[in-house]
C-alpha cells in the first residue's frame, strides 16, 4: 500500500487541484470564510487574554484559572452522532477530504498558527512504544514524534495518505499507512502503547465509537492523546460556536460543540490530563486505558 501511495504522491498538484476543487468552488469558499471568520474570534479573545485554563482532572469540577475559578457548564448541549455509524456520512467525509487534500497544508497553516501553536509538538512528544495516530490526514504531526515510536498511521482519505506518504519519505521517519475505518479498526486487540488524533474527534460521525475503538485497541495502561477545538465553558465564546456550528458541520463536516470528555469516561477511560487555551476552545486531552484489576 505504501508503495502505491508513493507513486500516487507523483501526480501533478496542478491536476489534483483542478479535480479536487472543480465542483466545489462555492463549498470551498465558505469553508475558508467559516474558518477565517473563527479563526478572528480567537484572535480577538487572545488580544484580551492570553492566559490558560486548565482542568484539575480527577479532583476537581471547576476550571482552574490563575486569577479566578470558573464553573463548567454541565448544561451545555451535546451534539452526537449516535451510537451507530452512518455509511453515507463516513462517504460524504471521505470525498471532502480527498478533494480537499491538494489545498489542506496550506490551509491548516493559518490554522496551526493561531490556533495550536506548538500543541501538536507536545502531545506528540508524549507517545512511545507502538504508536497509532487516527486520522493522520496529510501527516502534518510526522515530525514531531519521538525517534524511537514505531508508527502506524491511519486515514479514511486515500488522497490524504498519498501526501503524507511523501512527507514521511522526505523526513525519513518510517511508518506504516492504513486505509481504513476509525469506527472499525482493522486491527488486533490490545496492541499499542498510545493512540493519537488531532483535529479528529470533532469531524468524525461517531467520536464515541471511534473513542471505544481507540480502547479497544489500546494496552491496558495504554495512553489516548487528544487535540481538538472543543466546546468552550465560557458563555461569549460558547454562543459565537453555536451560531457557526450548523455552518460548519454542513460545509466543513467540523462540529464545534463536542468535547470528549463528554464520553471518555463511559467508554473506559480515566483522564491524567486536560488543559485548555484559546479561551477554552483548544483542549489537549491524556486519557489512560484502565489496567483490569486481577480477580481475586
Amino acid at each position: 500500500m505504501h508503495q502505491a501511495l508513493e507513486q500516487s504522491a507523483t501526480r501533478p498538484r496542478a491536476a489534483r487541484g483542478i479535480d479536487a476543487f472543480g465542483t466545489l468552488s462555492v463549498t470551498r469558499t465558505v469553508v475558508t470564510a467559516l474558518d477565517a471568520l473563527y479563526i478572528l474570534i480567537v484572535a480577538i479573545c487572545n488580544v484580551t487574554d492570553h492566559e490558560t485554563i486548565s482542568w484539575s482532572c480527577g479532583t476537581s469540577s471547576q476550571w482552574i484559572r490563575r486569577t479566578s475559578a470558573r464553573p463548567l457548564d454541565r448544561n451545555a448541549r451535546q451534539i452526537t452522532m449516535g451510537t451507530t455509524t452512518s455509511e453515507r456520512e463516513n462517504d460524504r467525509l471521505r470525498r471532502f477530504y480527498d478533494k480537499s487534500a491538494a489545498d489542506y497544508d496550506l490551509w491548516m497553516r493559518h490554522y496551526d498558527r493561531w490556533m495550536l501553536s506548538d500543541a501538536r509538538e507536545r502531545l506528540c512528544a508524549r507517545a512511545h512504544g507502538q504508536t497509532l495516530e487516527i486520522g493522520l490526514g496529510t501527516g502534518l504531526n510526522l515530525g514531531f514524534y519521538p525517534p524511537s515510536v514505531q508508527l502506524t498511521g491511519l486515514d479514511l482519505s486515500r488522497a490524504m495518505l498519498t501526501i503524507a506518504a511523501q512527507r514521511a519519505l522526505d523526513l525519513g521517519r518510517e511508518v506504516a499507512l492504513r486505509l481504513g475505518d476509525a469506527h472499525a479498526l482493522e486491527l488486533p486487540d490490545s496492541h499499542f502503547d498510545t493512540v493519537v488524533a488531532t483535529l479528529f474527534v470533532s469531524s468524525v460521525p461517531d467520536e464515541r465509537r471511534a473513542a471505544a475503538e481507540a480502547w479497544r485497541v489500546l494496552r491496558p495502561g495504554g495512553r489516548l492523546l487528544l487535540l481538538d477545538h472543543v466546546r468552550s465553558p465560557i458563555a461569549p465564546v460558547r454562543w459565537a460556536q453555536r451560531l457557526l456550528n450548523p455552518l460548519m458541520v454542513r460545509f466543513a463536516h467540523n462540529h464545534l460543540l463536542r468535547d470528549p470528555l463528554d464520553y471518555l469516561g463511559s467508554v473506559g477511560f480515566v483522564i491524567e490530563h486536560c488543559a485548555r487555551s484559546k479561551w477554552g476552545i483548544i483542549e489537549e486531552v491524556v486519557a489512560r486505558k484502565d489496567i483490569p484489576a486481577p480477580l481475586s
